[in-house]
C-alpha cells in the first residue's frame, strides 16, 4: 500500500512538473515576445526581465506544488508512526496494569533486588512477602473466606482475608489493602496489629512468607463486602471448627497453622 501511494505521487509530481513547464513556459513566451517586439528598446529590455522573472515564478510554483504535496505525505506518514507509537504505549500501560508485580525476597525476607509479575513468580516458584489477617470479634470467632473457583491454589477453600505485598508496597500498606479490597472493611493503621511470628512456606509451588496481622470487627457475615471475583463467601468460625477444618482439609491452612489458632483462641 505504501509503495502504491509513493509511485501515484510520483506519476502526480511529473504531470504537475510537465503540465506547468509545457503549458507555462509557451504562454509567458508568447506574451514576452509581443513585449519585445515592440522597437522600444526599454520596453524590449523590461520584457526580456519579465520573462525570466516569469520563468522564474512558473519554475518555483510548480516544484512549490510538487514539495508541498509531498510534505503532507510525510507529515500523514509521521502522523501515523506518533499514533503508533502512542497507542503501543497506550497496550504496554494496559497490559502493565494486568500485571500485579511483586518482589523477590530471601529466606530471611530480604529484598534481592528483582520485581516481577506474580504469575512468574509462581511458576518459578520464587519466595515472596504475603501477609494474612485475622479478623477477629468479641466472641473470639475468626472470619474465614471462601476462594472462588478459579484461584490457581486452593479453590473452594476457606482460607484467611490475605494476598501478596505488591512491589514497594509496605507489609501494613498490603493488608490494609487487602482487607478493603477482599471484605470491603475500612480499618485504619492504629487497628491493624501484627501478631504472632512469620511463617515461612517453602514447596513445590507459591514458596513464600506470611507477616500476619489481626483486626478487630463485629460486623455480620452479610454485612461485608466481598471480591466476587476472589471470594464466594465468608463466615464466621470458632477456632475449634477451624481446627478441625483444617484435618478435613477444608481449609487452604496446613495442620501447621493449627499451632498459631490455638494461640489465638488462648488469646481472645
Amino acid at each position: 500500500m505504501k509503495d502504491r501511494t509513493i509511485k501515484i505521487l510520483l506519476i502526480i509530481s511529473i504531470i504537475i512538473i510537465i503540465i506547468g513547464l509545457i503549458l507555462g513556459f509557451p504562454l509567458v513566451d508568447y506574451f514576452g515576445n509581443t513585449i519585445i517586439n515592440n522597437n522600444d528598446n526599454f520596453t524590449v529590455l523590461f520584457g526580456i526581465l519579465g520573462l525570466v522573472a516569469l520563468r522564474l515564478i512558473i519554475i518555483i510554483v510548480t516544484f512549490g506544488i510538487v514539495i508541498a504535496i509531498w510534505l503532507v505525505y510525510v507529515i500523514i506518514i509521521l502522523l501515523g508512526k506518533i499514533k503508533s507509537k502512542m497507542g503501543n504505549k497506550e497496550l504496554k500501560v494496559d497490559k502493565k496494569k494486568d500485571m500485579e508485580l511483586i518482589e523477590i525476597v530471601d529466606e530471611n525476607g530480604n529484598f534481592t533486588g528483582q520485581v516481577m509479575d506474580k504469575e512468574e513468580a509462581h511458576d518459578k516458584n520464587l519466595l515472596h512477602n504475603e501477609v494474612g489477617i485475622f479478623i477477629i470479634n468479641d466472641d473470639g470467632k475468626v472470619l474465614l473466606q471462601k476462594r472462588s473457583a478459579n484461584k490457581r491454589f486452593s479453590p473452594n477453600k476457606w482460607g484467611l482475608c490475605a494476598g501478596h505485598v505488591d512491589a514497594y508496597e509496605t507489609l501494613e500498606d498490603a493488608a490494609l489493602r487487602e482487607i478493603k479490597e477482599e471484605v470491603g472493611l475500612d480499618v485504619t493503621p492504629k487497628e491493624l496489629i501484627p501478631y504472632g511470628e512469620r511463617e515461612i512456606t517453602i514447596s513445590d509451588s507459591n514458596s513464600h512468607i506470611t507477616y500476619f496481622y489481626y483486626v478487630k470487627c463485629n460486623k455480620k457475615e452479610d454485612e461485608f463486602i466481598i471480591q466476587e471475583e476472589e471470594l464466594s463467601e465468608v463466615k464466621w468460625f470458632n477456632i475449634d471448627e477451624i481446627i478441625t477444618m483444617i484435618k478435613d482439609e477444608k481449609t487452604s491452612f496446613k495442620e501447621n497453622r493449627i499451632k498459631l489458632f490455638e494461640k489465638i483462641k488462648s488469646d481472645f
